[in-house]
């Protein structure tokens, strides 16, 4: 893995249950003002503390989306929310912070995926705009 820079390990815990953790609260808390028309296609997290350990890891600049997604493992995107709470905006620096859940779909039908912008910003992003705000470091789970 000659592209991947391996950052700290951090324990992240949802409870699926919660309002705060429901993928259409997340729109919300990122920003999306009109949360009418979007859907989540993505894996839900069911009720119950839910918890996993991530990595940050930094992926060459062009990397494809396929290739990012084959690193995240599925992930649900909630885990987002507890990065978030916890106050790991610090490591944003200069760089976006993505979580590679690509199952938010915007009411036009662009998949997109939440995200902490250089600015520290909580943002959703159209998988096709990751070209156009480099550089990125990427949520990865870890066993």
């Amino acid at each position: 893995m000659g592209n991947l820079r391996e950052e700290p390990i951090f324990e992240l815990e949802v409870d699926g249950a919660t309002i705060e953790a429901h993928p259409y609260w997340m729109l919300k808390e990122f920003g999306v003002k009109e949360v009418g028309g979007w859907k989540y296609v993505g894996r839900i997290l069911s009720a119950g503390p839910q918890t996993q350990f991530f990595g940050l890891v930094a992926l060459k600049p062009d990397a494809p989306w396929k290739k990012i997604k084959r690193f995240t493992k599925s992930v649900s995107g909630q885990y987002m929310m507890d990065f978030v709470d916890k106050r790991f905006l610090y490591l944003t620096g200069e760089m976006n912070i993505g979580l590679a859940d690509d199952g938010w779909i915007n009411p036009v039908g662009v998949r997109c995926f939440p995200c902490i912008s250089c600015k520290g910003e909580k943002v959703f992003v159209p998988v096709s705009n990751i070209k156009h705000m480099k550089p990125w470091r990427w949520l990865i789970p870890v066993q």
